[in-house]
């Protein structure tokens, strides 16, 4: 809310103003990827927010995807070098660390609407010798529900990492009230 919509949040990596904008949707400012027709070099975005922290945070954001035509983006965080994708353009919801080729995916059948907002919620502990990684999705303005929308469990596990947002954006994404925290 701090940042005027000409400024950029300057401390965060992989944000830019080649990739981002700062405006206000819904009476509040929020954090836009957007998309454009340069290809997929300006629409995929992997933005780092936090050090490497140990497994154990969870990562917590609104998240918006808009429909231009038949284009929707995808929205994700990340969290432990594993990252959560929400895909607009077929029903998925997936986790899935690529160090430095895909090595762990566990994906479900998901759909999320288009100009909804949703509080989206993932989770990475370090139990023995795997990482449980637990992700919910809910819309904005309802309760949370008591059930995980996915769970995994990788016995690779990666025990550090750094918070961020994901996005890849054939349309525009939005991030509103991004949170990490123990």
């Amino acid at each position: 809310e701090d940042y005027d919509e000409t400024g950029m949040i300057g401390w965060w990596i992989g944000v830019s103003k080649a990739k981002y904008a700062i405006e206000s949707r819904d009476g509040s400012k929020v954090l836009k990827k957007t998309a454009d027709e340069r290809g997929p070099i300006f629409n995929r975005s992997r933005v780092y927010i936090t050090p490497p922290l140990k497994a154990g945070y969870t990562v917590e954001a609104d998240v918006l995807g808009e429909k231009i035509g038949r284009l929707r983006g995808d929205a994700g965080l990340i969290n432990c070098r594993y990252r959560l994708e929400l895909f607009g353009m077929v029903p998925r919801l997936r986790v899935m660390s690529w160090v430095p080729g895909p090595r762990f995916e566990k994906r479900m059948n998901f759909t999320w609407d288009p100009d909804r907002w949703y509080r989206v919620k993932f989770h990475v502990e370090a139990v023995g010798d795997k990482a449980h990684l637990r992700v919910k999705v809910w819309p904005r303005g309802q309760a949370e529900p008591d059930q995980w929308t996915l769970e995994a469990e990788d016995p690779q596990p990666n025990l550090e990492g750094s918070a961020g947002i994901y996005a890849f954006s054939m349309a525009p994404v939005y991030f509103d009230n991004l949170r990490i925290y123990w």
